[in-house]
This record gives C-alpha cells, sequence and structure tokens, in this order.
C-alpha cells in the first residue's frame, strides 16, 4: 500500500499567494512538489485552509478551528503514516488575545489529542513544522489589518518552543522558518523559492 502523508495547515500548506492573495498551483506549493519528490508510492494530500489556528474558535472566522477539523479530517484520510502539522500563526491575531507560550501550549494541546487515535497505519509519526515568524513587513502589507499588531513578537519564540514540544513528546521538528523565505508584500505568505526549499527539506524527512 501506498505511504499516505497528511498535510494540515494554514494558509501556507493552502499555498496562498502574496501577489493577489490567490492560490499558487500544484507545480509551486509545497504539497505539490512533495508529491513530485515523493514518487508514485506516496500519496500527499493537501489539508491547508485560510485563517486557521490550532485550537481557538476564531470569533471572526468561522470553521477555522483547527483540532475541530483535524480529528475527522485524520479518521478520513486514514490510515496515515504520517502527519505533518504547521500551525500558530494565525493563533497570534490580536483577536485572539493569545501570547507565544500560549500559542505554544495549544500546539501541544493538537499533537497529544492525535497521537492516540486510531488513525494510524502503523506506529504514530508526527511531523511539527514550526511556522515562519511573521516579518515587520507585516505592518504595512495588506493583511495587517485582519491579524493586527504584536504578532512578530508572538511568533519569534515559536521555533524554540515547538522544538520543546517535539522533544517532550517524542515526535519529529522541522523549523520551517529557518528554511523558507516569505515576500515583503505581508511578511506572512512563502515566496515560490520559499515553498520549494521546504519541499526539498521535507523530501530529505519522508523518503
Amino acid at each position: 500500500m501506498k505511504k499516505r502523508i497528511l498535510c494540515f495547515g494554514d494558509s501556507n500548506t493552502y499555498g496562498a499567494n502574496p501577489q493577489d492573495l490567490g492560490r499558487y498551483d500544484e507545480n509551486t506549493r509545497f504539497t505539490g512538489l512533495l508529491q513530485q519528490k515523493l514518487g508514485p508510492e506516496y500519496v500527499v494530500i493537501e489539508e491547508g485552509l485560510l485563517g486557521r489556528t490550532t485550537c481557538l474558535d476564531d470569533p471572526e472566522m468561522v470553521g477555522t478551528n483547527g483540532l475541530s477539523y483535524l480529528i475527522p479530517c485524520l479518521g478520513s484520510h486514514a490510515p496515515l503514516d504520517t502527519l505533518v502539522i504547521m500551525l500558530g500563526t494565525n493563533d497570534s491575531r490580536a483577536v485572539n488575545k493569545m501570547q507565544s507560550a500560549q500559542i505554544a501550549a495549544n500546539m501541544e494541546r493538537v499533537i497529544k489529542v492525535v497521537l492516540p487515535l486510531p488513525v494510524w497505519a502503523g506506529v504514530p509519526d508526527v511531523l511539527l513544522l514550526a511556522p515562519h515568524p511573521i516579518t515587520p513587513d507585516y505592518a504595512s502589507g495588506p493583511l495587517y489589518a485582519v491579524m493586527g499588531p504584536g504578532c512578530v513578537e508572538k511568533t519569534l519564540p515559536l521555533a524554540q518552543s515547538y522544538r520543546e514540544i517535539a522533544q517532550r513528546l517524542g515526535i519529529r521538528f522541522l523549523d520551517a522558518g529557518s528554511i523558507v523565505t516569505v515576500s515583503p508584500l505581508d511578511g506572512i505568505h512563502f515566496t515560490p523559492e520559499g515553498h520549494a526549499a521546504l519541499a526539498d527539506a521535507l523530501s530529505r524527512l519522508l523518503l
């Protein structure tokens, strides 16, 4: 049976294009490139959503609670060999009133819920990705009105916090923020080169 990999995340997993807030095609998104690199013995399942949080019911964006959707999503796509998860950026929205430590705690809660679920083809395998920190460019970009102030400071510590979560829970970790580039147009979304770099890094971990 083919190995099944679920990539679960927010707008960067969706492939949001900072040029026009549309969507990159499958030959640009890291998920599509990852499928090409892994080859026909793998199935890469794309589950990215604009505005998705770890486990928060965002009062302005209905349906973006990651944990609420992830549980049935895992069951729908089972059996799974690996879950690649990258969330936390949208938790930093000012309306959510979260600090960095709370965002990390949210992510840890999500991982603890999914590990024991009966959805795995074998031993549960979660690859936790730390998102790229939001850059100061976002303050002059089109998404500042959506995100609000303070997002740079909230997202900068997430890589170290996520690394510690992975160590505590015995799962795999990749600091995507150290690999990808984000567009200066909005300070949040990956460039095409960033998607390609992440696909390369993931393929080396998953093959």
